[in-house]
């Protein structure tokens, strides 16, 4: 009886005479192994696979001429041997398990996503994008090391899936698209005309503009109300078109933010209506530059031409100062 070494996705066997290892997608690595006739007299057999860093991780095999074992490895390189009962080898060599390739989501955003691929061969990558099973997007690259995938045009606040493949590997990823904010770098004007107190703030912009600029951060992003305890604070975006709005978000400083507040919109800028806010709802987060926040979500089914928060003058404030009396605003957004 002959055997013969088979070589699947990178794997190599130095001594092929009655195993093969496959890789079942991202299942993980498998080992075959067919036991030849002139040994079954012998079982049962113990299957060892090592390297510097794990030891003695066996699988027995027992009655069966052929076996499929499952290993939990990782890529790399092992050794491995068959030997029965009576500790005489049957047979050992060497596995290198190695992927073609490996994926990794770098960043979602509510138009397009980065998808960074790695690949250990100089490897054509197909690159396909679906959505409700249609294909919406297809790219190819050939390359070896890592390269970043950039898919645009992408529909928002939807399930985006991602299949990568290089002859019969293929990996897959599923992604959802968040919701477009609507309220980004609108018109905005209120009482929040102050920067924080820094040398290094960028004052480059006036200071109102950074209620809805889509930065969360301490120095380029953030913006002071007037003295709450000297008269009402409050923000207006105009989104330039009737919004079908179903969720609204609100940063604030987890160091200085009112204890209350009113979220406010309006179809005609005259009619207005208004939801009340408090604490309960607030989930502690972390900007980008590790500042503390505070995030209000406002989950909603409304339609505004208008949205804004009113802080009555009075409103109790968390502040870490007692002699400052007034809040931090990163951010207002607003998504359809």
């Amino acid at each position: 009886m002959k055997y013969v070494c088979t070589v699947l996705f990178f794997l190599s066997l130095s001594v092929c005479l009655h195993s093969i290892v496959r890789l079942n997608g991202k299942d993980g690595w498998y080992a075959e192994i067919e036991i030849e006739g002139k040994y079954l007299k012998k079982k049962p057999f113990i299957f060892l696979i090592y390297n510097k860093f794990i030891t003695n991780t066996e699988f027995l095999l027992q009655e069966s001429k052929k076996h499929i074992v499952k290993l939990n490895l990782r890529d790399g390189d092992y050794q491995y041997s068959i030997f029965d009962f009576e500790k005489n080898i049957v047979e050992k060599g060497k596995l290198k398990l190695r992927t073609p390739f490996s994926i990794r989501i770098k960043k979602v955003f509510s138009d397009s996503a980065l998808v960074e691929v790695e690949t250990i061969e100089n490897e054509l990558i197909n690159a396909i994008v679906y959505q409700d099973c249609k294909v919406i997007s297809k790219k190819e690259k050939r390359f070896k090391g890592a390269y970043t995938f950039v898919f645009d045009n992408l529909p928002s606040g939807t399930n985006i899936f991602l299949e990568f493949s290089s002859g019969t590997y293929r990996e897959r990823a599923e992604i959802r698209t968040p919701y477009s904010n609507i309220a980004l770098k609108k018109p905005v004007y209120g009482t929040f005309t102050k920067l924080p107190e820094s040398k290094f703030v960028d004052d480059s912009t006036p200071a109102i503009t950074r209620v809805n600029d889509g930065r969360l951060e301490w120095l380029k992003g953030m913006v002071l109300s007037g003295e709450v305890n000297n008269a009402n604070q409050y923000v207006f975006i105009n989104l330039q078109r009737v919004s079908n709005i179903k969720s609204i978000k609100v940063y604030w400083n987890a160091h200085y933010y009112p204890l209350h507040y009113s979220f406010t919109y309006s179809r005609d800028g005259t009619n207005w209506l208004a939801m009340e806010r408090n604490t309960n709802f607030y989930k502690n987060e972390i900007a980008g530059d590790n500042t503390p926040m505070v995030m209000d979500e406002i989950n909603t089914n409304i339609e505004a031409y208008y949205i804004g928060i009113i802080i009555d003058k009075g409103t109790e404030i968390k502040t870490t100062q007692v002699l400052r009396n007034y809040v931090e605003l990163l951010e207002i957004e607003a998504y359809e």
